[in-house]
């Protein structure tokens, strides 16, 4: 589930009251870069009027289609429907296309995108919205070589993706040992008896090598899967591997020791046969481009612009017009009666 700025935008404009008018040149601007030039503009005589825009409005093109950025934007001085014709204060860096598409907006869209990005990361923290977090990358080692000679490697680290410290849940895995050669790109395993294709869609790990891939085929004794982020990304004789079983149920886990400052690590005696499934929540992809997605639904999206409209509103001091969309927020996140049809993300899971 994702939803881009572009759209998220769109849903914050509405909370703005500020929706954009749009259009797109029919001619390339003026060589002075100070112009956007559309015969749609003429069309809209009534909405500019004789003496051009009654506000000072901001000329945005969200292409990046002048200068080559994601996001172009300047303030505009003038709208001249009679010549089709919007003038801005401060000079593009080259003329403006023809058939690039154009935005007129009351306010400044990278204001917009700050007070965006201020909120995703605050509803995180409120705990409303989040991104989910699930990573299967750490396996059981209980009875990996000798346990006194390998007592670190029941010394587990949440890899980097997690914010919090994650729900941990067990899995049940195939393992072993590849016997089909030196260098190869396949895992060949000759006491196993696999279904064709049963496996496809998960992930192997080498764990001599420290590679892994995402399995694409399977007979009932080989392995396809393009590894990497390992030492030599194939498979040798005697390279142990470990594979999800699609039947696995997984189970929950809270028999560890966290024992870092930081709260990350854990120490846990885990077989070996166990892949160890971690989930968790972190905050949500701040926006950067047009195409640049979050994790929220559009009907979650639609909700959430209240918060950012409220970021925005604050940011410019405008608290009265805050506080409305900050309780008009408040009213879809916090239901006042479990009869609430309004949107709330589910947590239970975590």
């Amino acid at each position: 589930m994702s939803i881009t700025w572009a759209n998220f935008r769109g849903y914050m404009n509405e909370v703005l009251q500020d929706i954009p008018f749009t259009f797109t040149a029919t001619s390339a601007g003026d060589t002075d870069k100070t112009t956007a030039i559309s015969t749609s503009i003429v069309e809209r005589w009534d909405d500019f009027g004789e003496n051009g825009l009654d506000f000072n409005a901001w000329l945005y093109i969200p292409a990046g289609t002048v200068e080559g950025t994601a996001m172009e934007e300047r303030r505009i001085s003038n709208v001249m429907p009679d010549t089709g014709k919007v003038v801005v204060y401060r000079p593009f860096g080259a003329a403006v296309p023809n058939a690039s598409a154009c935005e007129i907006h009351k306010f400044k869209p990278s204001d917009k995108l700050k007070a965006a990005n201020r909120c995703l990361l605050e509803v995180y923290h409120r705990r409303d919205f989040f991104n989910h977090v699930y990573n299967t990358t750490l396996y059981g080692q209980n009875a990996y070589g000798e346990p006194d000679e390998e007592f670190n490697k029941y010394l587990y680290t949440v890899p980097s993706t997690f914010i919090e410290f994650p729900v941990i849940m067990l899995v049940d895995a195939y393992i072993g040992e590849h016997d089909g050669g030196d260098g190869e790109s396949a895992l060949a395993d000759s006491s196993r008896d696999w279904k064709a294709n049963e496996l496809v869609g998960f992930t192997v790990y080498n764990k001599t090598d420290g590679s892994s891939g995402t399995i694409t085929a399977n007979d009932s004794s080989t392995v396809t899967a393009t590894l990497s982020g390992g030492t030599d990304d194939d498979w040798d004789d005697d390279d142990e591997y470990i594979i999800q079983k699609p039947d696995s149920r997984p189970m929950p886990f809270t028999d560890y020791t966290r024992v870092d400052n930081s709260g990350m690590k854990f120490y846990a005696y885990i077989p070996e046969d166990k892949l160890l499934l971690l989930q968790g929540r972190g905050p949500l992809t701040a926006f950067s481009t047009e195409a640049g997605t979050t994790e929220l639904e559009n009907d979650e999206a639609r909700i959430v612009a209240y918060y950012a409209g409220y970021c925005f509103w604050d940011s410019i001091g405008q608290r009265e017009k805050a506080e409305i969309c900050l309780g008009k927020y408040i009213a879809f996140v916090k239901p006042k009666d479990s009869l609430s049809c309004l949107l709330k993300v589910d947590n239970s899971w975590l």
